[in-house]
């Protein structure tokens, strides 16, 4: 697509067609998307967007020049060692959530829950370090007096204010592929959520 707008060898996306009766300071381009009416005041700037470079043939204001074709920038360059994207594992090691957590139902049936929501005491701690709280054990995933129970307590962090965080969503931040300024948004969030 970036080539295709930037080689001025090819033929434009809208080429003048005429200039209007009903309106004689306009001139009239046939695009992909349909006819455009055009302003000659504004006409150059059309021309030199869609690459046509050129002002037609009946137009008479020789004082508005089409600017130059600015060059188009270069792709982003992919992620090195120096500025890789961080993951999960790359913080936190190669388990940062418990191995299928469990709930017990009414009748006493198992059943899986999102492991995240489980992270593992370690990477509750690691969290724990970024944003100056502590680790704690509590049920924060079910309600404890409802019918249905977990069968693993979370590993949470709380934060110098008193609130709570959960460690396991904030590992789960690095799984998207966000830079790290991106994940430290979020985990700034979180706290600030908490």
């Amino acid at each position: 697509m970036i080539q295709n707008v930037s080689n001025a060898t090819q033929a434009p996306l809208a080429a003048p067609a005429d200039q209007t009766s009903q309106n004689p300071g306009s001139v009239t381009y046939h695009t992909p998307f349909g006819d455009v009416l055009v302003d000659q005041l504004v006409e150059a700037d059309f021309s030199a967007l869609f690459g046509g470079g050129s002002t037609p043939q009946n137009q008479s204001n020789p004082a508005v020049a089409t600017p130059a074709a600015q060059p188009v920038p270069p792709p982003p360059a992919a992620p090195t060692a120096d500025n890789s994207v961080p993951t999960a594992e790359s913080v936190f090691g190669s388990d940062p959530w418990v191995a299928k957590p469990t709930g017990t139902g009414p009748d006493g049936a198992k059943f899986g829950v999102n492991p995240y929501y489980f992270a593992t005491r370690e990477t509750a701690a690691e969290v724990a370090a970024m944003v100056g709280g502590t680790v704690v054990e509590k049920d924060a995933y079910l309600d404890p007096s409802g019918r249905f129970v977990q069968d693993q307590p979370n590993e949470m962090v709380q934060v110098a204010d008193g609130g709570l965080i959960n460690p396991g969503i904030v590992a789960s931040f690095f799984t998207h592929g966000y830079s790290q300024s991106v994940v430290d948004q979020m985990i700034l969030n979180e706290v600030k959520g908490a």
